[in-house]
């Protein structure tokens, strides 16, 4: 700043120095949860607050907050559950309050609560035995075998029934029977030939009646005088001395038939002689050079057989070859040892001081272990032993050397599918669920073409069975018949409408037919069981609600009556 000189004055120049300071202003963007705390004031909502204060050089300092509050946020779910309720990646599998703390949307804090209930499934098993058949759960059961029932329990979860029953039935027996005399039978003795019943309850509690059908015979005896000569062999008896003697055997009826020998006995004579030579003898004029036992017969004094019996030794100049396998490793044989397989020749002397060469085949063998890891379904052999669990066996053998044989056998036996077949209504449903089927014809074990559901509708009569799979392991069912009745309907093949699909499941199309006509569907007992108006040339029929089985449709402008197949 210059200044000049005042009025009368010399004109002088002063410089005074001037500082200008300026004020100072500042803006904040700020969010926040809940609150937030700016130049001591706590703000709890969203707005654009001032603050005025001095800068540093003492001129104004404007602040501006642009202040964005977000709120945390809760919630609650109340929710029934059967068994676990999966609630923000955990199961929980019991009734209680839960709480899962996030972060919501604005990124403040987030409290779920949930009021869980659960509740439980239930089961429960019920073993029965009733004779003939057995209602339950309104099904009725004629076979054994082990049933389910699904149904809701009173808390809204599955509840399901089992039920172990066993189907007994009445039974019958016949005996055909031959006897002596008399036949003490159920307490009271027959005495003659005739057909008789006895009745009484079986095992099971069930009727059981026995038939007999009884043939009483007669036994017989007789007598025969004879003189013989030694010996008389008489019914596979040597008898050497006089008396009477019976043998008692079965007549051509089957009863005890006694014969009587009054037998007399004259006694030939013999001599023994032993002889041991060498090389021959000579006796009775027969020069010998084999052993053996000789007999010279003649007649002596009272008529009999005089036997003559030469027991000679001639001996030879012998060899001899034996066989044999050891498991010790250590085999003697006259006074010598052998240690090794091989083949050895000793050269004896006999008793009867001729050669003698023995050759000895030596063979040393030793004891073998062996494993065998079979997996079999049911059951499984071997070495005439049968098991039917799992586990690992041992079994101690002889192998082919004659030696001790250990065989370790790890044996997984596999449970081999249920093969029972219920037959309702000429619907065969395999009582096994959740395997592979394969239906086959009776008649030639030949498999039908499609038939792999778990239950078949035959469409002919027949004798029908099923192969069922399940895993690795398959069995087959006993043949069920079935007979098909149509009860005196007719199908006429000549009928010029259209039945699409036929088999049907859920629903079948009646087409090519008048818009008006009255189409009827009967089952084989000829009760109507479906009559509708058509609409248009078609018509729609639901059958999923029609018991499976064989039934006849015919429309009131066409003539002739087709069959349908419902499954």
């Amino acid at each position: 700043y210059v200044q000049n000189g005042l009025g009368n004055c010399a004109s002088s120049r002063i410089a005074i120095p001037v500082v200008v300071k300026q004020p100072s202003s500042s803006t904040t963007n700020q969010t926040s949860c809940g609150s937030y705390l700016w130049n001591g004031i706590n703000r709890t909502t969203s707005g654009t607050y001032t603050f005025l204060t001095t800068n540093s050089a003492g001129c104004d300092s404007t602040a501006t907050l642009n202040l964005t509050v977000n709120q945390p946020s809760s919630s609650t779910t109340s929710h029934t559950s059967c068994g676990a309720y999966l609630w923000n990646g955990v199961s929980r599998t019991t009734s209680g309050t839960y709480t899962f703390n996030t972060t919501n949307a604005a990124g403040c804090d987030s409290v779920a609560t949930l009021n869980l209930v659960v509740n439980q499934p239930s089961t429960s098993t019920t073993n029965h035995i009733s004779c003939g058949s057995y209602l339950w759960n309104g099904i009725n059961r004629t076979t054994s075998g082990t049933y389910t029932y699904l149904t809701t329990n009173a808390v809204g979860c599955d509840s399901v029934a089992t039920l172990n029953l066993v189907v007994n039935q009445p039974s019958t027996s016949i005996t055909n029977h031959t006897s002596c005399g008399s036949y003490l039978w159920n307490g009271i003795n027959r005495t003659a030939s005739g057909t008789y019943t006895f009745s009484t309850t079986n095992s099971v509690g069930c009727d059981s009646t026995a038939t007999l059908n009884l043939v009483v015979n007669q036994s017989s005896a007789s007598s025969t005088n004879h003189t013989s000569c030694g010996s008389y062999l008489w019914n596979g008896i040597n008898r050497t001395t006089s008396g009477t003697y019976t043998f008692t055997t079965t007549n051509a009826a089957g009863c005890d038939s006694v014969a009587t020998l009054n037998l007399v006995v004259i006694q030939p004579s013999t001599s023994t002689t032993n002889h041991t030579s060498c090389g021959s003898y000579l006796w009775n004029g027969i020069n010998r050079t084999a052993s053996g036992t000789y007999t010279f017969t003649t007649t002596n004094a009272v008529g009999c057989d005089s036997v003559a019996t030469l027991n000679l030794v001639v001996n030879q100049p012998s060899s001899a070859t034996i066989d044999v396998n050891s498991c010790t490793g250590l085999y003697t044989v006259n006074g010598q040892t052998y240690t090794s397989s091989g083949t050895y020749t000793q050269n004896l002397t006999t008793v009867a001081g001729c050669d003698s060469t023995l050759t000895i085949n030596l063979s040393f063998n030793s004891a073998t272990s062996s494993s065998l890891t079979v997996t079999e379904c049911g059951s499984y052999s071997l070495n005439n032993q049968t098991y039917t669990i799992t586990g690992v066996y041992t079994q101690n053998l002889i192998n082919v050397g004659g030696c001790d044989s250990t065989l370790t056998l790890d044996l997984t036996i596999l449970p081999s599918p249920l093969v029972g077949v219920t037959n309702s209504a000429n619907v065969l449903s395999a009582d096994q669920s959740g395997a592979t089927y394969q239906w086959i014809n009776c008649a030639n074990n030949a498999p039908i073409a499609g038939a792999n559901a778990q239950t078949f509708t035959p469409t002919v009569s027949g004798s029908y069975a099923v192969i069922v799979s399940d895993g690795n392991c398959s069995d087959t069912s006993v043949c069920q018949s079935v007979t098909i009745s149509t009860i005196g309907l007719e199908e006429q093949t000549t009928s010029n409408f259209n039945i699409f699909p036929n088999p049907a499941n859920e629903q079948v199309t009646i087409s090519n037919i008048e818009a008006g006509s009255t189409v009827v569907l009967v089952d084989v007992t000829g009760k109507i069981v479906s009559q509708v108006i058509a609409p248009s040339t078609a018509v729609n029929l639901e059958t999923s609600n029609f018991t499976p089985g064989v039934y006849f449709v015919t429309v009131s402008t066409v003539n002739g009556t087709q069959k349908l197949i419902i499954e």
